[in-house]
């Protein structure tokens, strides 16, 4: 049994698989009750991201690019939308290539690129899948001195790892805001750094901001209901309804798919050995 038949309501604070709310694919996700949509998100999707990465790109003076994806749903989705959306801004993709599960010997892909004189390298996919390890085999390949651009997928600490001295260069975008540039924040990654002695996450205040939307919605629910227990749909309904709820990452609220209204997405560059925020767009509609 899904969650939609038990009127459950779902927030996340990272998803970004643009089928979970848009398309065919979500429609599946709700055969029992198509009309019903209990799945909502903070973060935007991967069809933004890759064409927020797009942008990026062309905002860094990037023209010449050639592609990689993982072959996976994540990977090639992002890298596909990055592709399409980059020819359309006038950038030039020299090529497209797929890697295969479980690769490590990227030489003969990455000598291909090399040949064709790119600006930069995208790629789409995790750290997991080849992405620290691609980086890292572009020096023995002549490609140290270009620029790496990918999603959130690689922006996990073993990227860094796996990477080492070559993960300098590498710019990755995260489906959210950077909260230390928002005065909304402020008192959030205060108190996140007293309780837990650490830097706030990429996707902490929208964690927190998905779990404040619930409990707000429960409480509306429970003043119309008399005090009563409110029902899952009275609670569901709530969310769904939610429209510039304040929160550390601004004013939040849903569309029909359940899709935030705020698409915002930050791009961060590694030097030094850690990753330093370099800009940040809104791809609201």
């Amino acid at each position: 049994m899904c969650s939609s038949d038990l009127e459950l309501a779902q927030i996340s604070p990272s998803n970004t698989n643009t089928g979970l709310t848009q398309g065919d694919d979500a429609k599946k996700l709700r055969t029992s009750h198509p009309d019903v949509n209990n799945y909502f998100r903070v973060c935007t999707t991967d069809d933004r991201q890759g064409a927020a990465g797009a942008e990026f790109a062309h905002k860094l003076g990037l023209k010449r690019v050639f592609v990689v994806d993982d072959n996976e749903t994540y990977g090639k989705g992002l890298a596909d939308v990055f592709d399409a959306q980059f020819r359309k801004d006038g950038g030039t993709v020299l090529g497209h290539e797929h890697l295969n599960k479980g690769q490590q010997d990227f030489k003969a892909l990455l000598t291909k690129a090399a040949g064709l004189h790119p600006d930069f390298i995208y790629y789409g996919g995790t750290t997991v899948t080849g992405g620290g390890l691609l980086r890292k085999q572009m020096a023995d390949a002549g490609l140290g001195s270009i620029a790496f651009l990918g999603g959130d997928g690689i922006s996990d600490a073993t990227f860094l790892t796996q990477a080492g001295s070559m993960a300098n260069n590498s710019y990755y975008t995260v489906a959210a805001p950077e909260t230390s540039k928002l005065p909304s924040a402020k008192s959030f990654i205060a108190a996140y750094q007293a309780k837990y002695n650490q830097p706030v996450g990429p996707y902490s205040a929208n964690a927190y901001t998905a779990a404040n939307i619930e409990i707000a919605a429960i409480e509306a629910a429970l003043k119309t209901s008399g005090g009563k227990v409110p029902s899952r749909l009275d609670v569901l309904k709530g969310v769904a309804a939610t429209k510039d709820f304040a929160s550390p990452i601004g004013a939040v609220g849903f569309d029909a798919n359940g899709d935030t209204t705020a698409p915002i997405l930050t791009l961060y560059k590694i030097s030094g050995g850690r990753a330093h925020f370099v800009d940040q767009i809104n791809l609201k509609t």
